[in-house]
């Protein structure tokens, strides 16, 4: 399933949420996403990724690849 969303003004931009059939969520952008919760915003521009918020964050070794 894919819901193309509109952003803003910009009658060009588009995005796509993708539900996959086992419950993960794929949501892309040609210019980048922001996903917000309670204060924090995690930004993903091409080239980028920022996490923004007074919180503490964890962030697993592990689970990070650069394919760069």
């Amino acid at each position: 399933m894919a819901i193309n969303v509109g952003a803003g003004l910009d009658a060009n931009a588009s995005a796509n949420i993708k539900i996959g059939a086992g419950g993960t969520i794929e949501i892309s952008a040609p210019g980048g996403i922001k996903l917000m919760a309670g204060g924090t915003s995690i930004d993903m521009t091409p080239g980028s990724i920022s996490i923004n918020g007074a919180g503490m964050f964890d962030v697993v070794a592990g689970l990070i690849k650069h394919n760069g």
